[in-house]
């Protein structure tokens, strides 16, 4: 018979599982479609999508969202560092799934970014959007994530799974 502990335990690891399979996939499909886009939208030429909504064009953020503070790449690469351990800690305290979902979609952008900003200097983004901004999966990982959180905590979806309580068993 395994304790209460046990099973809460391994409840954890499931989810923080899970959190870290999706943050890996965000990773390895962001960083996929960055070579892509490094190797197919060279010399600074844009590709529409679906105009004017879409478009494919290149470009290195060495900032942050709407390329704000591009002098501070290496203090942004060392804060997306540091949220991507706080999130992994937190992940690694939530018990429920749906939680884990939510924080490895932002894990996975925070790693991404984090990555591309100490090792090659800027984000890579190439996805344009009605010609106002543009980002990459990572950017989208984090907004859907976000507000999947978000939802979470209107929803006061608890972020540890919640066992039943036995029904008291009836006075012999």
């Amino acid at each position: 018979m395994t304790s209460p502990t046990t099973n809460r335990r391994s409840g954890v690891r499931w989810s923080f599982l899970a959190g870290l399979a999706i943050a890996a996939v965000v990773v390895a499909v962001d960083q996929w479609t960055k070579i892509w886009a490094a190797s197919a939208l060279s010399g600074g030429e844009s590709k529409d999508v679906l105009p004017p909504v879409l478009e494919f064009q290149l470009t290195v953020n060495r900032g942050a969202a709407f390329s704000l503070g591009t002098d501070f790449t290496w203090l942004l690469g060392l804060l997306a560092a540091a949220a991507a351990v706080a999130i992994t800690v937190y992940l690694w305290r939530v018990g429920s799934l749906w939680w884990a979902i939510g924080l490895g979609l932002v894990l996975g952008g925070a790693i991404s970014h984090a990555a591309d900003r100490l090792a090659r200097g800027g984000v890579i983004d190439f996805i344009g959007y009605f010609d106002l901004f543009i980002g990459n999966v990572a950017d989208i990982a984090i907004v859907v994530g976000g507000i999947y959180l978000v939802a979470l905590v209107l929803l006061r979806v608890p972020t540890r799974r919640i066992k039943p309580t036995p029904a008291p068993s009836p006075a012999s």
